[in-house]
């Protein structure tokens, strides 16, 4: 009699997943914690990584026009052609993603302004709060020796507005494919622990 009362107990569990409501319940509850907490740090992660790749990229652009700058002025200051460096910083200067321009001799004294007549620093700290300004100096060489210093100051923010939108689609994809693992993972929690069909005990 003992034995056919716990066969019976035994075929008529309904779950894969022994154990009361609650505890099904609770079960329930911590895959869903968890699937959220993998979806927000994959989420932050994504993010994080592609603001370090865009201030990467935004720097070695920026590194890459001052070098560039900085090899047309040695010329322009070799042969003493003050009009052309008055050029090459003007010119540099109407660039949107560029707030000033400095070029200087050997010496530190100022050659050739472009956008103020400030101090660097006070010219730095009168641009409004959000704007990313990020001054950058090469020296200007010949034949190893300095003849002269180039200054440059990025707006990173306008650098980096065209990688935004390309970002902004990274992130919608992304979102897309982590609201599919979303519906995966819940689809396999149902199927773990879904009902198993009655089934009548042996009649003996």
């Amino acid at each position: 009699m003992t034995s056919m009362k716990e066969t019976l107990i035994d075929w008529t569990k309904h779950w894969f997943v022994t154990g009361e409501h609650l505890y099904r319940r609770i079960l329930q509850l911590l895959v869903a914690l968890a699937l959220i907490l993998w979806i927000a740090l994959t989420w932050f992660g994504a993010e994080q990584r592609g603001e370090d790749v865009r201030i990467l990229h935004t720097e070695q652009l920026a590194r890459v026009i001052l070098a560039q700058a900085s090899h047309e002025a040695r010329v322009w200051i070799s042969d003493d052609n003050v009009d052309a460096l008055q050029g090459l910083a003007e010119h540099l200067r109407r660039q949107e993603a560029i707030l000033e321009v400095s070029i200087q001799d050997a010496q530190g004294q100022s050659l050739i302004r472009a956008g103020h007549d400030l101090p660097v620093q006070t010219f730095l700290n009168s641009l409004p709060a959000p704007m990313w300004a990020v001054p950058m100096v090469q020296p200007i060489e010949e034949e190893g020796d300095a003849i002269g210093f180039m200054r440059i100051t990025f707006d990173y923010n306008r650098i980096m507005s065209d990688s935004r939108i390309y970002q902004r689609d990274y992130q919608q994809k992304t979102g897309f494919m982590l609201f599919l693992a979303v519906v995966a993972g819940m689809l396999f929690a149902a199927a773990l622990l879904k009902r198993r069909p009655r089934r009548v005990p042996p009649v003996e």
